[in-house]
């Protein structure tokens, strides 16, 4: 008779495990579902989590991302006051949004209106991430020495 708990091979008429002590007579306990009910309880709340997490935070990113995208397609279309207003938008819904404020200067640019373009730039720096700091002082510098490509 083979022990269930070490599987050591028993004499047939044996009681007890010889090698662990283990009882050879008893039934074999059903086992319990502790386990997979664990599984299924993590597995729901990171589901939950991971949903949570994204119906937050990406709506703004994506409805900005959208906003560009329209902005972007009104300036290749020459429509550039309603390009402005949709950049404008799209800073307004994400200030730290480093895109809409450089390709809002380029557009301002574009259209000969530098002071527009420096201004901009110029609230950008006191809004968005320290390390976009010298991109945009660069562009500042480029519209001072009239260098703009």
């Amino acid at each position: 008779m083979q022990c269930p708990n070490c599987s050591y091979e028993n004499d047939d008429q044996a009681k007890f495990c010889v090698k662990c002590g283990m009882p050879l007579d008893m039934p074999e306990l059903p086992k319990k579902p502790y386990k997979w009910l664990l599984l299924s309880l993590l597995f729901v709340f990171l589901s939950a989590a991971v949903g949570i997490w994204m119906t937050q935070q990406p709506a703004a990113e994506q409805d900005c991302t959208a906003v560009l995208e329209a902005a972007r397609d009104s300036a290749v279309e020459n429509h550039y006051d309603e390009a402005i207003d949709q950049y404008r938008q799209a800073i307004d819904m994400d200030p730290q949004c480093i895109e809409a404020y450089m390709e809002l200067a380029d557009l301002y640019i574009d259209i000969d209106e530098f002071e527009q373009a420096y201004a901009l730039l110029e609230s950008a720096g006191d809004v968005v991430d320290s390390q976009y700091q010298e991109i945009i002082e660069e562009k500042q510098r480029q519209i001072m020495e009239g260098s703009i490509n």
